[in-house]
């Protein structure tokens, strides 16, 4: 028993104080749950002491976050970790990913099943079932001397029913009871063993070498395409080698270690796959174990990839640089870099009031320049409210307000704040900007032959000077600023720079402008992760994209700087187990391919809110709210009413675009597996990193080269970023999310498309006119046949001594004739009806010639069929 209740509810850590972390907490919404007031004993032996549904149902957590613009889509993903062990304190198990998936995760790319429901549980269709000799942990064979058995199975009886759900809340696995027989008798003759749900003695090696079973699942698309490789390249998939006829279908490996649930206190084995339902069935928490499995509501699918499942902490330390999918799990407001003054009041004074008099007061702008580090989401606040928000904020401690400043974004990575200042003449006169000098930073002198950077580099520096994050603009710019003797960090314009990127908004979240995302694993043996940095991770995207085209035979472009997004940096264990010493650094990169033909619409801001418009808001405010908090809240307002209403759109490309980018995917792949990539990249890394003066994570490889050697790419694929299933620039999800009076109105009045509407109707309906003549015309046709028909019964009703049989055809089918020995008419019906081995009979109805009244009776009987019966309709129709 529960009441029902509301309260703001966020996910969060396990850890005590996790409650008060404020990214976290920038995810709460208003959440109905259930307060028990009484148990029934159900959770008694287990950890967890309650239950949440995660369905495809409007109360669920999932659509809630998605109705509050707290997650981009409805979808979540789970991934559960291969543990082995237990306790009365919990263990990590995973991680759930809210609003998308977190691809740092995955060691094989992610596959997709057809979801056959549209609500409710997340049910796949069973296509087959097999078992592997010999075990492995992957839906791959370790070896050659593994062999696949297929049972035999009836694959209606097995998806019955409500089907087979895919239930992290159900423990164990449960098939259908027809499979009983074939599994038990398949499990017998590979391991030599009796299937059952006893416990039994197991050393490690025997529980390894028992079967793993191979569940096929119903692909969501059944062709692949080929810049992704084929079926049989890619891990996940059943390939052609299993099932010719549906190599894209998902295949999902259940390994013994996890269908074996180990018992401590009895140090024995028990099988928790059960084979009792009458109906579909229940792939439980056991058949998820080792994949991170994406419940995809909005694109109905259901996606498996191979992962340990592994939570380090320095995931969640660099979570907010790592990409999961359309920005889930950053920052929900924005987030700035420090201030750096760009124009100086002095730059913007009119000096030519002062008429010598030096106590004259004078009035100008400065400018203050920040780079956007993380744009935030949809539901947090935006870079501008950011900026107003920090001036409410100060206005309190100062005892002067002075007017509010002015917010706004250039859409490249860059946004600035402008606010009124005043000097006296004599300040103006006096100021030299000679007189301010950098603060040195304890690094030396700078020799003449430095670059500029390498200048600041003496200097204590302001902020990162790194860039910023890329822009929907594809975009990105970066900033120097150092830290001047009057206190200030000040911006030298000179050294501001801007370049191409095609990542984070720029990115695979449109599918026109970046089809093709490259996710690559790469292993740095010797290298620290907790020295990992954005200046390590701005040294090495230039090194990256240098190394992928060093040897590029075609002298074009394959990947800049820009179009690398490092996902995660964390420890890299052998066969990702962390009670291990660590070999070095793991780092999951994706490389974006870039469309450079996609178009966005014409007329398309990149930010809503201009320097115009929030000088606009600004003289608004301060005309009605002559006190000054009172008029930057009021601007505050305006700018949250701005971005609730704007969307982005999504770009527009032609189908002919994108295959040879299908193709510029292999070839990175091709320069990834290349004997000396990886000695390439670090030698162009340790060249970047000469100059800089901090603790990078490849000195120990730097040091001794030989590290390098060992260092490998474990893994990459290509992900098509498209998910809908069309073609690659329909869009049809979100084009039909909502119709808009405006978008009926621009077809109504495009006359093109009115004259060819119209058009097709005027052929339609000549085809209809002429069609319906022709009908008519054959009707009366088929009438005169009819009336012929009854005319001869009538004329042998009153024959009553010929005593003979009369054939009448009533089915339609036959190939029937009828003729008579006194006249020389005839009536034929012509068919393909079915005729007895001996050929003597036509497959009609003989009706034998009764008396006077039954004679009557059978013409009215027909006449009343003219009309009702089937048999007559179809009979007239074949009348010739």
């Amino acid at each position: 028993k529960a009441y029902q209740v509301k309260d703001q509810f966020f996910c969060g850590g396990n850890e005590p104080d996790a409650w008060h972390n404020p990214i976290d907490r920038s995810y709460a919404i208003e959440f109905t749950f259930g307060c028990q007031t009484s148990e029934t004993g159900l959770f008694i032996t287990q950890l967890a002491d309650g239950i949440m549904g995660m369905a495809a149902n409007d109360a669920t957590l999932t659509k809630r976050l998605y109705d509050a613009n707290k997650i981009e889509h409805k979808m979540f993903a789970m991934c559960f970790r291969r543990e082995l062990h237990q306790s009365k304190e919990g263990v990590t198990a995973g991680v759930l990913t809210l609003g998308g998936v977190d691809t740092r995760l995955h060691s094989s790319p992610m596959v997709y099943g057809r979801n056959t429901v549209n609500r409710g549980w997340f049910t796949v269709f069973i296509r087959g079932v097999y078992l592997r000799s010999n075990g492995g942990q992957t839906s791959k064979p370790d070896s050659s001397d593994q062999h696949i058995t297929k049972l035999n199975i009836n694959v209606l009886q097995v998806n019955s029913g409500k089907g087979v759900i895919v239930d992290s809340g159900t423990t164990d696995t449960y098939f259908h009871r027809s499979l009983k027989g074939p599994f038990e008798q398949a499990f017998k003759a590979i391991s030599g063993r009796s299937h059952s749900n006893r416990a039994i003695k197991l050393t490690k090696e025997e529980l390894l070498a028992l079967p793993t079973v191979l569940v096929q699942l119903d692909a969501f698309k059944d062709k692949i395409d080929p810049a992704l490789g084929s079926p049989d390249s890619i891990p996940g998939l059943v390939g052609s080698e299993i099932d010719p006829e549906r190599p894209a279908d998902v295949l999902l490996a259940i390994p013994a270690t996890h269908y074996m649930e180990y018992d401590t206190k009895a140090d024995a084995y028990t099988s928790r796959l059960y084979f009792s339902e009458g109906s579909g069935g229940v792939l439980g928490a056991n058949s998820m174990m080792g994949h991170d499995i994406l419940f995809d509501w909005e694109n109905g699918r259901v996606g498996f990839a191979e992962s340990s499942c592994e939570y380090y902490a320095d995931v969640a330390e660099v979570g907010e640089d790592g990409e999961v999918e359309d920005e889930a799990g950053v920052e929900a407001d924005c987030i700035l870099g420090v201030p750096s003054l760009s124009q100086e009041c002095m730059d913007s004074v009119d000096t030519s009031v002062c008429h010598g008099d030096g106590t004259t007061k004078v009035t100008g702008k400065e400018k203050w320049t920040m780079v956007v580090e993380s744009p935030g989401l949809k539901g947090g606040m935006s870079c501008e409210e950011i900026i107003l928000r920090d001036y409410a904020e100060d206005i309190h401690e100062e005892h002067e307000h002075p007017e509010p400043p002015i917010a706004f974004c250039d859409g490249n990575g860059l946004c600035f704040k402008e606010r009124v200042c005043q000097m006296t003449c004599d300040d103006v006169m006096n100021e030299e900007k000679g007189d301010l000098s950098p603060e040195l930073s304890g690094g030396g002198d700078s020799d003449d032959d430095n670059t500029d950077d390498d200048f600041f580099s003496d200097f204590q520096p302001c902020g990162d000077n790194l860039w910023g994050a890329c822009e929907p603009t594809c975009r990105q710019e970066k900033i120097v600023s150092v830290l001047m003797t009057d206190g200030v960090c000040h911006e030298d314009k000179k050294l501001r720079k801007r370049r191409p990127c095609h990542i984070d908004a720029c990115g695979r979240s449109d599918p026109c402008r970046v089809p093709f995302v490259v996710h690559a694993v790469l292993g740095f043996r010797g290298a620290n992760a907790q020295f990992w940095s954005k200046t390590a991770e701005d040294e090495f995207m230039q090194a990256f994209s240098l190394a992928i085209d060093f040897n590029n035979e075609k002298g074009d472009e394959l990947v800049g700087p820009g179009d690398v997004k490092v996902l995660m940096a964390s420890p890299w264990f052998e066969n990702d187990d962390p009670t291990r010493r660590a070999l070095g650094m793991k780092m999951v990169i994706e490389i974006s391919v870039y469309n450079q033909n996609a178009q966005l619409p014409t007329g398309y801001h990149f930010d809503p809110i201009t320097e115009e418009e929030a000088e606009a808001f600004e003289v608004d405010a301060t005309s009605h709210e002559p006190n000054a908090a009172d008029a930057v809240f009021n601007i505050i307002d305006n700018v949250e009413n701005v971005w609730k209403e704007w969307t982005r759109p999504l770009s527009t490309c032609e189908e002919s675009d994108i295959e040879p980018l299908g193709k510029t995917a292999l070839d990175i792949h091709v320069e990834l597996e290349r004997p000396l990539f990886m000695n390439e990249l670090l030698s162009l890394q340790k060249q970047i990193n000469g100059a800089s003066r901090y603790a990078s994570p490849f000195a120990p490889i730097f040091r001794d080269m030989a590290f390098a050697e060992d260092s490998k790419v474990l893994t990459s694929w290509t992900i098509k970023t498209e998910i809908d299933g069309g073609t690659v620039h329909d869009h049809p999800i979100s084009s039909l999310k909502g119709i808009r009076s405006g978008n009926i109105m621009a077809y109504i009045t495009n006359v093109p498309f009115l004259t060819l509407v119209l058009g097709l109707l005027f052929i339609v309906c000549c085809c209809g006119v002429c069609c319906g003549a022709r009908c008519f015309a054959r009707r009366g046709y088929e009438n005169k046949q009819i009336a012929a028909l009854l005319d001869e019964l009538e004329k042998r009703k009153s024959e009553k001594a010929r005593g003979k049989y009369a054939q009448v055809g009533l089915n339609g089918n036959a190939s029937y004739e009828y003729s008579d020995d006194d006249s020389e008419d005839e009536i034929r019906f012509s068919g393909n009806g079915y005729r007895d081995e001996d050929g003597s009979h036509d497959g009609d109805l003989e009706l034998a010639e009764m008396p006077n009244g039954d004679d009557d009776h059978d013409v009215e009987e027909l006449e009343a069929m003219d009309n009702d019966s089937p048999g007559l309709n179809g009979l007239k129709s074949e009348l010739s």
